[in-house]
């Protein structure tokens, strides 16, 4: 997430989670701690929606392990694990979308950006996508550092 959640956008989960099951919401705290934006923001928190409908059109019983996958696989954040795009060439990605790599940043998470003495025996390998964008994330919520780089 690019920012740090309000106060009004814990109280809008405040609100979200008290129609729900006790596993429903539960499942909402998971999603909010991985992307607080899926459940608070008003459009992005549509695709959480749309999931559950997807989920039930499937067939699939609100609750069970099957209709959370479902709805995780339909947000992006399928076992925990983000489903990453890449840009075409000379496209700039949204900010607001951490979802959304471009062929650059794709290319030094792959290639450029490598582990140092910190990953252990990983040390002089490509750091991956999944690091490479939890350490984006983290740069762009202090103070954006990471857009003053590009």
């Amino acid at each position: 997430m690019s920012r740090n959640p309000t106060e009004a956008d814990r109280e809008r989960l405040h609100e979200i989670k008290r129609n729900l099951s006790a596993k429903s919401a539960a499942f909402v705290d998971e999603i909010a701690n991985e992307d607080p934006d899926l459940v608070v923001h008003p459009r992005r928190s549509l695709k959480l929606l749309a999931g559950h409908f997807k989920a039930e059109g499937e067939g699939l019983t609100p609750d069970s392990p099957q209709y959370f996958q479902s709805m995780r696989d339909h947000v992006g954040l399928s076992g925990g694990k983000r489903h990453v795009r890449v840009l075409a060439e000379g496209k700039q990605a949204d900010p607001s979308n951490q979802n959304l790599m471009t062929r650059g940043e794709y290319r030094a998470a792959t290639e450029t950006v490598l582990w140092g003495r910190e990953g252990g025996d990983k040390c002089g390998t490509a750091i991956g996508v999944e690091e490479y964008l939890r350490r984006r994330d983290a740069m762009r919520q202090q103070a954006g550092w990471f857009d003053k780089l590009d």
